[in-house]
């Protein structure tokens, strides 16, 4: 599909199902003000994330939201295209491309670290505690008049 073809797609679904922005951005239950009366109704989708939302537009039949996965009427590859040439800014994209093989290479020039020892606590807590409650006990006898 070209991007001309998916866009067209995607709009003439929107118009087909009455989807607004509202329910493209709103929860479960959208309520606004038409003509100073409030409008409560369902959202039209039953997907909840903006991405499972476009899936639903796009998918083959019926929408599960529990499915594993789902049929769409659009390669992955188109897609990718479409978002490239479309959607986002190219320049900053390459920006955080280029940055990120940048760092991984510089992470690669580190000298390699000794691993450092691994920390063993040996704690007898039979010890501890007796040593812990040693002062209430000694302050119970000195209450007393043992000492």
């Amino acid at each position: 599909m070209t991007d001309d073809q998916i866009e067209a797609l995607i709009i003439n679904e929107i118009k087909k199902h009455g989807i607004t922005w509202l329910d493209m951005v709103g929860g479960q239950a959208i309520s606004y003000e038409a003509d100073h009366q409030r409008v409560c109704r369902n959202n039209i989708f039953k997907a909840r994330s903006w991405s499972d939302r476009l899936i639903e537009i796009i998918c083959e039949g019926d929408y599960d939201p529990f499915a594993d996965s789902h049929v769409i009427r659009v390669s992955n590859q188109d897609l990718m295209r479409f978002w490239w040439n479309k959607i986002i800014c190219q320049e900053d994209v390459m920006d955080e491309i280029l940055e990120d093989i940048f760092v991984y290479f510089k992470d690669q020039l580190l000298p390699k670290k000794d691993p450092e020892p691994a920390v063993t606590y040996n704690l007898d807590f039979s010890q501890v505690i007796p040593k812990q409650n040693r002062p209430i006990v000694e302050l119970r006898k000195r209450a007393v008049g043992e000492i």
